[in-house]
């Protein structure tokens, strides 16, 4: 009995764990500009702040999404991991399409 008991609270550490560091690395912000060739993409949170992303094959797009049909002026959420520098998209999610579709 103890043992399972100490394997739930050991289980229910590493979700907490996973999901607060999973929070560290998810940002939104609007489409400024993007490059399909070049897989990037320059984003602008609300505050001011602006990132260039990068993505590859393995990024997951959310509902069924694909790259060219992310355009300039649409607001996404994005995680990412950062590796050499560069903040390497993992996930997209369209929350709304820009004025420009």
């Amino acid at each position: 009995m103890k043992t399972k008991l100490c394997l739930w609270v050991a289980a229910a550490f590493l979700v907490s764990c996973a999901a607060l560091f999973a929070d560290e690395h998810k940002k939104e912000g609007k489409i400024l500009s993007i490059d399909q060739e070049l897989r990037t993409m320059v984003v602008q949170s609300e505050k001011g702040d602006q990132w260039t992303l990068f993505w590859t094959y393995t990024t997951k797009l959310e509902h069924g999404l694909t790259f060219p049909e992310l355009k300039p002026g649409d607001k996404i959420e994005f995680e990412y991991m950062e590796k050499d520098g560069k903040m390497w998209v993992t996930g997209i999610e369209r929350e709304k399409k820009g004025e420009n579709h």
